[in-house]
C-alpha cells in the first residue's frame, strides 16, 4: 500500500541559526575614530615644529571625514533607490 506525500511524516527540520546582525559591529566605527583622532593628534604634536606636515595630517583628516560622510550617503542612497537611479560619484575624487 502507497501512501500519499501527505501522510507521510517527514522529520522536522530546525529552523537555521541565526545569523550575525550587520548591525553587531556598529561598535567599530567609533572605536576607529577614536584611535585615528588620537593618531592625528599624536601626529600632529610630534611634528608641531613643522607646518607643512600639521597641514598635511590636518588635509588628510578633512579628506577622510568627507570619504566617511559619503559612504554612509551613499548606503543610505543605496537602500532608498529604484533601479533606474545611478549611483552617486562623489566619493570617487576623495580617494
Amino acid at each position: 500500500m502507497k501512501q500519499s506525500a501527505a501522510q507521510t511524516k517527514l522529520p522536522q527540520q530546525q529552523p537555521p541559526p541565526p545569523s550575525r546582525n550587520k548591525d553587531d559591529l556598529s561598535w567599530m566605527p567609533p572605536i576607529g575614530a577614536i584611535f585615528l583622532i588620537f593618531n592625528s593628534i599624536f601626529a600632529i604634536y610630534r611634528s608641531r615644529d613643522d607646518i607643512p606636515t600639521v597641514v598635511f595630517i590636518i588635509a588628510a583628516n578633512i579628506a577622510l571625514a568627507f570619504l566617511f560622510g559619503a559612504s554612509v550617503l551613499t548606503r543610505m542612497h543605496r537602500k532608498n533607490r529604484s533601479k533606474n537611479i545611478r549611483s552617486p560619484s562623489g566619493p570617487w575624487p576623495l580617494c
